[in-house]
């Protein structure tokens, strides 16, 4: 629970910003009241000019609008304790009345603790469904787990342990995705999860990219809000700003990590459009050749194709001659160049390890409050299984106790009732007792009556039986007995989620014109110039 003084801090900071907030809207009402100060001059110049013969009747009615004006509240302050100045009072009574209507139930989920914490289960989930490629190293790690001691499902969430579950079952049969096997605890290890995404997913227009890049946005925006709810006299702007100047000087730099291929590109696309600009006539830009004018092209954000002709008089026309480019240079069909969309993810990148950086305590606050949380949790289901044990070793007492009584006259084998003798045939009859079902996975075990029958698909023999068939214990395979029967709806399950998966070869893009090409036509009719 949060101290009572990180509450009131909250509080009064929030008070405080309300008070500025309200600061400066009457600043901006006494700025407009000012600018009509003339004409309010200028109006009672002409009421108390003499033109008119009631100007003692005028000015007994400014008299009383004014009187009826003043709020009956500010009386209150005449009868302020004589230790108290006037103006303390209005400010207690202005904290008072703002810290009124300060909810902080509304203002923190139940997860942030009043801002003691942090939520990340929506990015978490955000993350973990989207189409980004882990790196290397976190693939490997995630892949051995499945393959060797098997994923524990630590995430509150239990259908991402169901998915974990599933995954151990599925090791030998296919390779599943990794990233089934990313649960919460990891994401909390590797926050905010930059350095464990492929460079490659970072870039281009594919949907991997632009998933991270949204995810980028959202961390961002939650983080800016949780500084904001937490402290709120902090200026978040401010740090931006110095975050954006620090990255302009590290990108002409090539010093930021990860990034210095693109920064150098970027870098020598300029200077070479520095170069370009100082020639004088189109024979002059034909030296260059076709790769040297491409890269031009390219970090102008216009059409890279074509000839040596064509690409050095489209270069021509938008550097040298830009009079004539509005007519004959084509845009390329992208906004936005590589090194720029590259430039973007890596400002967005460095604000998050900044933002990361002032939250740094609190984000190892909360991988401590979901550790003791999955610690608590396991610790009640060890008591609730240590109990379940002591229940089963004082039902065998009692059976062997029974054993050696008397022998109870039963030949219709009606189950035994809590009193010790059989129960009524009518309640044998209505709970279907004598109707048998047999379970070919549990071995052929027979259940009587309907109700045991559904409860023995989550006990510990039909887990088994559905682990040695390497089939996953769901429940869609429910009412399934058969080994035959589990077998094909396992692999027709396989089958639908293989054609769900997404194919590369299957990816086709689209001209001007709008006609379609497959990825592989698209990119050699693009390389003969032909678009």
């Amino acid at each position: 629970m949060a101290t009572r003084g990180r509450l009131q801090r909250i509080l009064r900071e929030h008070a405080v910003k309300n008070m500025i907030t309200a600061v400066i809207a009457t600043t901006q009402h006494l700025i407009h009241a000012y600018e009509e100060d003339q004409v309010q001059q200028h109006d009672h110049a002409l009421n108390t000019s003499g033109h008119d013969n009631n100007i003692f009747g005028a000015f007994y009615d400014d008299v009383k609008a004014i009187l009826r004006q003043v709020p009956n509240k500010n009386r209150s302050f005449l009868n302020c304790p004589p230790h108290q100045s006037l103006d303390d009072l209005r400010d207690l009574e202005l904290l008072a009345e703002v810290n009124s209507t300060i909810d902080l139930d509304q203002l923190f989920s139940g997860e942030e603790a009043f801002g003691r914490f942090l939520d990340l289960h929506g990015l978490f989930h955000q993350f973990r469904n989207s189409n980004v490629t882990l790196a290397s190293s976190i693939y490997a790690s995630l892949i051995s787990n499945k393959n060797g001691e098997g994923i524990s499902p630590i995430s509150t969430d239990n259908a991402l342990a169901e998915e974990a579950s599933t995954c151990n079952s599925l090791a030998g049969i296919q390779n599943p995705d990794p990233k089934l096997g990313f649960m919460f605890s990891h994401y909390l290890e590797h926050f905010p999860c930059i350095n464990i995404v492929a460079h490659t997913s970072k870039l281009g227009t594919s949907t991997d990219a632009c998933d991270y890049r949204n995810y980028l946005t959202c961390v961002i925006d939650y983080l800016i809000s949780f500084i904001q709810r937490v402290w709120p006299l902090q200026d978040v702007s401010k740090i931006l700003a110095s975050v954006a100047a620090e990255f302009d000087n590290k990108w002409h730099a090539c010093a930021i990590s990860g990034w210095e291929e693109e920064a150098a590109e970027d870098l020598s696309g300029r200077e070479q459009l520095l170069m370009i600009s100082k020639f004088d006539s189109l024979h002059q830009l034909l030296g260059l050749g076709p790769k040297k004018l491409k890269h031009a092209l390219v970090s102008l954000q216009l059409k890279g194709g074509g000839t040596v002709q064509e690409r050095a008089q489209r270069l021509f026309y938008a550097v040298v001659d830009k009079s004539r480019s509005k007519k004959l240079v084509k845009q390329k069909p992208f906004s936005k160049s590589k090194q720029s969309v590259a430039k973007e993810i890596a400002l967005a990148e460095m604000r998050v390890m900044r933002l990361c950086e002032l939250l740094r305590e609190t984000i190892e606050d909360t991988k401590l409050h979901v550790e003791r949380k999955e610690y608590l949790q396991s610790y009640k289901d060890y008591q609730a299984e240590k109990a379940k044990m002591e229940d089963d070793a004082n039902e065998d007492e009692d059976e062997d106790d029974e054993e050696e009584e008397a022998a109870i006259h039963n030949p219709l084998n009606i189950p035994i009732g809590v009193d010790g003798k059989p129960i009524p045939y009518w309640l044998y009859q209505l709970h279907g007792l004598g109707q048998e079902f047999k379970c070919e996975i549990c071995g052929d075990a027979s259940y009587w009556g309907r109700r045991a029958f559904e409860k023995h698909f989550n006990e510990k023999k039909h887990k088994i039986g559905m682990k040695c068939l390497g089939i996953p214990n769901s429940k869609i395979f429910h009412e399934i007995t058969t080994i035959n029967d589990a077998k094909s709806l396992w692999n027709i399950l396989l089958q639908k989620h293989e054609e769900m998966r997404w194919q590369p070869n299957h990816e086709e893009l689209e001209d001007d014109q709008g006609n379609v090409y497959d990825k592989k036509s698209y990119m050699l009719l693009k390389r003969e110039g032909l678009f």
